[in-house]
């Protein structure tokens, strides 16, 4: 199939294959809007805060995301970015990348995401941000041990310090790991562990520690750390007040990581890690029959949920622009405050013409926003699949600013078609 993109932002073409093996041609096109102030400086007196106007990206556009971007190392820290090269997402992720902010210096920030759909609320969700703080030690920890009482409560949070901004990546929210080594009986090149345990909702954060860390650390000539870093990220209806410690060790499959209880939410407003609970469960299983019978093709039970990574209360229906979709802010504009944009009701499709002479329109799907806080930029990504068995000999990307313009126009006489 030949593709060709007839619009000024960066669109692509791509095969991918279903759970039943069914090839698909599969288009994403990255749209980008920059937010511009209409009114600067009326903020203090409209309840909406400052109203921005969303300029399309033309000029300067917004590129595809073709490989998952994480904020440092892969292996040690979380997702920046998603990659967008994926073949169907059955929702469509509203993500956040950036920064929190507060106008002045703070101990405690709010930031808050909301989104409508013309008289729907779609998403109405409040972090609570903190500057940096910690678990400090209050004495008494090796009674607690001696005594098999739990050692987390021989931690006290930390007043936060104060601060104007707070990264919004998950090192900073609930979650952990616990590696403790054997000094007995370990070499420079070969750990051997006491413990090595992860928090499978969120291996990089804080707070988290799992049953027998301590009692472990206590065998070793390292000591017992007098403080641990706490989180600073949260939800708002769920603040963080002392350490959590839970049972687990050995190996696990994706569906038992995904059933333990931690107790609190990995809170975020960014795309969870694929290998993170509960969203690796939706991979399907790869066992020694998926080896045998299926490798390399994707498992019979493979979810394709799995390709939504926006945290669970992010995820919506497909939006439709022409309801008027309009984003609140609050704290997540480089000023603090509140700010709203309505997004403009355009229109990504792709058109298709068939080995037979047919051609059809197809709408494209937003399946994927994404707000940029510091860069004060929203990139939305649409994407259409159709299956390959369909015989379509040539695919157009293209794109239209006019809401109520049809998808086709009637050639003019002697136009030559593609």
């Amino acid at each position: 199939m030949e593709f060709r993109n007839l619009t000024p932002f960066d669109a692509l073409s791509y095969t991918a294959l279903d759970a039943k093996d069914r090839e698909y041609n599969v288009v994403a096109m990255s749209v980008g809007y920059q937010l511009k102030p209409s009114f600067p400086g009326v903020a203090d007196s409209d309840p909406r805060g400052q109203i921005y106007r969303a300029e399309v990206m033309d000029q300067d556009p917004l590129s595809l995301c073709l490989a998952d971007e994480h904020w440092d190392d892969p292996a040690t820290s979380s997702l920046r970015r998603e990659s967008d090269l994926v073949p169907y997402k059955p929702k469509c992720d509203v993500v956040v990348t950036g920064k929190a902010y507060s106008a002045q210096a703070r101990q405690l920030l709010r930031a808050r995401l909301q989104l409508n759909q013309g008289n729907t609320l779609l998403i109405d969700k409040t972090l609570r941000l903190t500057g940096p703080r910690t678990l400090s030690r209050t004495g008494g920890l090796d009674g607690f041990l001696r005594e098999g009482l739990n050692p987390t409560r021989a931690y006290k949070l930390s007043i936060p310090h104060v601060t104007t901004e707070v990264d919004l990546r998950y090192e900073l929210a609930f979650g952990g790991t616990c590696q403790v080594v054997d000094p007995r009986r370990s070499t420079s090149s070969e750990p051997v562990f006491l413990v090595n345990e992860v928090c499978y909702r969120n291996p990089f954060g804080r707070g988290w520690m799992v049953q027998g860390y301590f009692d472990a650390l206590a065998k070793t000539k390292e000591g017992l750390p007098d403080t641990l870093p706490a989180p600073q990220i949260t939800l708002e209806s769920e603040p963080f007040e002392r350490m959590v410690q839970t049972t687990q060790s050995g190996s696990m499959t994706a569906v038992q990581m995904a059933a333990i209880n931690y107790g609190v939410t990995v809170a975020g407003f960014g795309p969870l890690c694929k290998a993170w609970a509960p969203r690796l469960a939706k991979a399907g299983t790869y066992n020694d029959e998926w080896t045998a019978h299926r490798h390399p093709y994707l498992p019979e039970d493979f979810d394709f949920n799995y390709w939504n990574g926006a945290p669970q209360d992010q995820k919506i229906a497909f939006p439709d622009l022409t309801q008027g979709l309009r984003l609140t802010t609050e704290g997540l504009i480089p000023t603090g405050g509140r700010a709203t944009v309505v997004l403009p009701a355009h229109r990504g499709f792709a058109l298709m013409r068939f080995d037979n002479g047919l051609v059809l329109p197809m709408t494209m799907q937003v399946d994927t926003i994404e707000l940029d806080t510091v860069h004060q930029q929203v990139r939305m990504v649409w994407r259409a699949a159709v299956l390959k068995s369909t015989g379509i000999r040539v695919m157009e990307a293209r794109f239209e600013t006019d809401p109520k313009a049809p998808l086709m126009k009637l050639a003019k006489p002697n136009s030559k078609q593609g």
